[in-house]
């Protein structure tokens, strides 16, 4: 079924959608709501010395204090809007990606986390209400954020008793292409003032990180619609 918003963009949703944006939202009249592109993420603290779960979206915009830990507006829940789940992704995030310390060992190179560490790790679960809807097994590596970084690779020279030797970093990274996004077939309702868990789940326990970085976050972006009255 196609329904229009007042913008013109077509959006093709199935029959159970229409029904919970009637329970929602009354009598269903497609003009008299809009349908916004929103991506809706949080990041979360891993811990040092590992843990067995990491949750997302529990804490909303205004007790962060900020953007950039998470920008949903309420809790594990939408608040007077619903919102059409298209497709999900994750990322790796630190404060020091070790970049300017590397030394030789595992510990000093963001490399070993990616091929043997923590992305190797884990499984994703989105549950809605008592229902588990879908997991992900490895999140970072199969359900890849989307962005437009660009890589920087360079090799140097370094100093020693022995005579110059080369100090270059083994490097590796997480693909963010569009063609790698994770979609969410087929897509999801997630009704106003229904709560919602998003987690990983570490089925062989805590796992410390191997490389020795400060401050490592991993980020769960939802993206899709935001549904709400027409403003």
């Amino acid at each position: 079924m196609d329904i229009t918003d007042k913008t013109g963009q077509t959006l093709t949703v199935s029959d159970l959608v229409v029904a919970q944006l009637q329970s929602a939202f009354g009598t269903f009249q497609p003009h008299n709501l809009e349908f916004v592109r929103q991506s809706v993420y949080s990041r979360s603290a891993y811990p040092a010395a590992g843990g067995s779960r990491l949750n997302f979206y529990g804490i909303s915009k205004s007790t962060a204090g900020n953007d950039w830990i998470s920008n949903i507006k309420q809790p594990n829940q939408f608040v007077n809007e619903a919102f059409i789940m298209k497709g999900i992704g994750f990322e790796l995030s630190m404060t020091d990606a070790k970049l300017d310390s590397y030394d030789g060992t595992d510990a000093s190179a963001l490399y070993s986390e990616l091929v043997a560490g923590l992305v190797q790790e884990g499984v994703f679960k989105f549950e809605q209400g008592a229902a588990l809807l879908f997991e992900i097994d490895k999140p970072l590596l199969n359900a890849p954020r989307i962005s437009g970084q660009r890589e920087v690779k360079s090799s140097g020279w370094a100093a020693s008793i022995a005579g110059p030797i080369v100090d270059v970093i083994p490097h590796a990274s997480l693909m963010t292409r569009a063609d790698n996004y994770y979609n969410v077939d087929p897509e999801i309702f997630l009704p106003s003032q229904s709560s919602f868990l998003a987690y990983i789940e570490y089925m062989r326990g805590a796992l410390a990180p191997i490389c020795d970085v400060i401050s490592p976050y991993i980020m769960c972006e939802m993206d899709g619609y935001i549904v709400r009255p027409a403003q």
